[in-house]
Parts: structure tokens; C-alpha cells; sequence
């Protein structure tokens, strides 16, 4: 059976693992990439059989803190050719919650950094890499 994962800043792989059925991410979970995409498949031992989660087709290209409100990932989303700023924050009183703000960037990597350099003239750790597909 083929699950499609949520992406993992919003559910943890291991709690979706278990979420399905499984032990866990550390209990003999085989993963193989998806050709040509930032997917993999994780395939996991259940009760009634077999399961395949298959991730998000997003890759984090790296992690910025320029404000008080970051850190920030900024993610490239490849099925939405897309680049996003994802900030992720918890709610106050709810320890299994959390408020989650995604922000456009651009349709291309170099459209992504100039948005983020306007907003951030100041900001000088551009620690980012280009993605590469698997």
C-alpha cells in the first residue's frame, strides 16, 4: 500500500510512520530514492502488511535567521516549481501544535534569493544551496 507523506515540517517522518502503522523511522525502514525528484519511498513492516510513504517532492535548500520572527527553511517545491520561505513556530499551550506561515519566493532559484535579499538587505549568511534532483 502507497501512502503520500505530509511534508515533514509540518508531521515528522517517524510520527507518520507510526502514524500508519509502523514502529518507527529506526525499526528497519528501507528508503530508495525516486528518480528524478527530492522523493523517497520508506517502506515499513505493519500488522496488516507492508506500507510505502512516499515524501513530498521538496527539498530544503538551507536555513535563515535574519529577524526575530526565523528561523526561516527555505524550500524548493519541485511538483509546484516553486521556492518557499517556511517559518515554523508552536502555539502557546498546545505542545502538539504548531502555526505554520509559508511565504512565495519565486518560480526559480535565483528569482528566490533576489526576493529574499530584498527583504533582507542587511542579512549576510546566504548559507543556500542550488538543489539537484535525485
Amino acid at each position: 500500500m502507497s501512502i503520500s507523506a505530509k511534508p515533514f515540517y509540518q508531521v515528522p517522518l517517524d510520527t507518520q510512520i507510526k502514524q500508519h502503522g509502523g514502529a518507527g523511522y529506526n525499526t528497519a525502514v528501507k528508503s530508495k530514492p525516486v528518480i528524478g525528484s527530492y522523493s523517497f519511498n520508506y517502506e515499513f513492516d505493519t500488522d496488516t502488511g507492508i506500507k510505502i510513504l512516499t515524501s513530498v517532492n521538496q527539498f530544503q535548500i538551507g536555513l535563515i535567521h535574519p529577524d526575530e520572527n526565523g528561523p526561516y527553511l527555505i524550500i524548493h517545491d519541485a511538483d509546484k516549481a516553486q521556492y518557499l520561505m517556511v517559518c515554523v513556530n508552536s502555539v502557546p499551550g498546545c505542545s502538539n501544535e504548531n502555526l505554520i506561515n509559508e511565504t512565495l519566493l519565486g518560480d526559480s532559484y535565483d528569482a528566490a534569493i533576489s526576493t529574499l535579499r530584498s527583504w533582507y538587505p542587511n542579512y549576510t549568511n546566504w548559507n543556500l544551496n542550488k538543489p539537484k534532483l535525485n
